[in-house]
């Protein structure tokens, strides 16, 4: 129990008393009730500031209020008990707390201030609790550790997803946890990527930003240093000032021309980038105005495929006759809508790099794109609904892929021999398939489907997993070790 001498408290009201000041030892610390028969409301402002000896603190019930910087830069904190009595957090309160690991915010607390738990590097985890309405800028910056927001369900302004927070409908992305890595899907819900959404995260490899996204605020992915490369999507009309500013591995983005403004420094730092973009278009006099390369997309025509007419009156791409390099393919020839990509349309294409299926194609044939060995990068738009057999065999340049929410059909050896494959990552709001670790599964989980040639390392199945699809590990010569849960009732392992 804490000492009544190492405190200093000030009547607030006639029975309350605010904490200003703490002078003790620091240790474990269990802030009084109740201070000379007055009840303890509040946690004054710069209280304990600098208490770098304090371990743990338990505020007691019936605080309300933690005040600005109240315990910031008390540098061996490592857990904190917040009652469900406080109703604000308030300015930099935990300011680089840099021991602590985890928090978790009641119910009672509505408001979170600004910076209030930025640089706790240490920090892992948050659990924000139902009756938050309010959460201030940079709340978690500098969170280095920071893997997982977590947001009750019941509360109804904001929600997250896979550790990620976002307003309550899933329209912003607020915050991105900056100690997460790997590649992510922005879901398809989201029309606004925050201002500093994914300040610093580092460790962010992939980005796949859907064609609901409208705009990119200030700062959003500022310091990605881990991006190498961004497809903007045609729903996309701005990008805010320094949106990827000193995204130093960036080294290729894509903008449509439905891009229209580009703010200040939107790419400054990006020493390597090159612009891919419409000749003529905004995107063309951005890179020719800061002197960044430029790099033009071919304007695919009818004239560069074969195509058949459908009896819907809609058309099915059965052939490529074009030069390859970064493709778009056009969502209409003659007036009619492109729906379907058909068998071997592309294959053998060993020129083409990229492309882009448009919106409206809900079928991706046989063989589509197999041995296009020069393809890196694929987006695939949430209309399609079934990857056929074979649909992207032998595309070795490929190192990831995402699958939207609208896909239910996976054909056998769709991406077979596809050597540099590290990561098939499938949108979470996918009804039929699921991923884990960049491994392809059905939404359960119980059957693994598919594990991507260019795996390396060891990999633990999920306990959930009970079959392994025929083949699902074929070819994985980077595999090292591979756990299997007593649940699997099927196993086959081809070489």
């Amino acid at each position: 129990m804490l000492e009544m001498n190492f405190l200093r408290g000030i009547t607030t009201s006639k029975d309350s008393v605010t904490i200003t000041d703490y002078t003790g030892n620091g240790g474990d610390v269990v802030i009084p009730s109740e201070i000379d028969g007055k009840s303890v409301t509040s946690i004054g402002e710069y209280a304990f500031y600098g208490c770098t000896g304090l371990t743990s603190v338990t505020i007691p019930d019936g605080v309300t209020l933690i005040g600005k910087s109240a315990f910031s830069d008390c540098t061996g904190l490592t857990n904190v008990t917040i009652p469900d009595s406080v109703t604000s957090i308030s300015n930099f309160a935990f300011e680089d707390c840099t021991e602590l690991t985890s928090v978790t915010i009641p119910e009672s607390v509505t408001s979170i201030g600004d910076c209030s738990f930025a640089d706790c590097a240490g920090l892992t985890s948050v659990t924000i609790g139902k009756g938050v309405t309010s959460i201030g800028g940079d709340t978690f910056s500098g969170c280095t550790g920071l893997t997982a927001i977590s947001v009750d369900k019941n509360n109804e302004c904001y929600t997250s997803e896979d550790g990620v927070l976002f307003n309550k409908d899933k329209s912003v992305l607020i915050k991105y946890p900056v100690g997460k890595k790997g590649t992510y899907t922005i879901p398809d819900s989201v029309t606004d990527i925050d201002y500093k959404a994914f300040f610093g995260c580092t460790g962010l490899t992939d980005v796949t930003i859907p064609d609901s996204v409208t705009s990119i605020s200030s700062l959003a992915f500022y310091n990605c240093t881990g991006l190498t490369d961004v497809t903007i999507p045609d729903s996309v009309t701005s990008i805010s000032s320094l949106a990827f500013y000193n995204c130093t591995g960036l080294t290729s983005v894509t903008i449509p021309d439905s891009v229209t403004d580009i703010g200040r420094s939107a790419f400054y730092g990006c020493d390597n980038i090159t612009i891919h973009g419409y000749k003529n278009s905004y995107a063309e006099t951005y890179a020719n105005e800061n002197e960044i390369t430029f790099t033009a997309i071919d304007v695919e025509t009818a004239n560069d495929y074969e195509w058949e007419e459908n009896e819907d009156g809609s058309v099915t791409i059965t052939g490529y006759t074009g030069n390859g390099g970064d493709v778009v393919i056009p969502s209409e020839i003659d007036g009619k809508s492109v729906t379907s990509i058909g068998e071997y349309a592309f294959y053998g294409c060993t020129g083409l790099t990229s492309v882009t299926i448009p919106d409206g194609v809900t079928l991706i044939g046989k063989s589509a794109f197999s041995d296009c060995t020069g393809l890196t990068n694929v987006t695939i738009p949430d209309s399609v609904t079934s990857i056929s057999n074979f649909a992207f065999e032998d595309c070795t340049g490929l190192t990831s892929i995402t699958i939207p929410d609208s896909v239910t059909e996976i054909g056998r050896y769709a991406f077979d021999g596809c050597k540099g494959l590290t990561s098939i990552n499938v949108s979470t709001d996918n009804k039929y398939y699921s991923s884990n670790n960049g491994v392809l599964f059905d939404k359960g989980q119980k059957e693994l489907i598919y594990c991507p040639k260019g795996f390396k390392g060891s990999y633990t199945i999920p306990d959930s997993v009970t079959s392994i699809g025929i083949g699902a590990f074929a070819g994985c010569t980077g595999l090292t070790s591979v756990t299997i849960p007593n649940s699997i009732i099927e196993r086959m392992f081809l070489k």
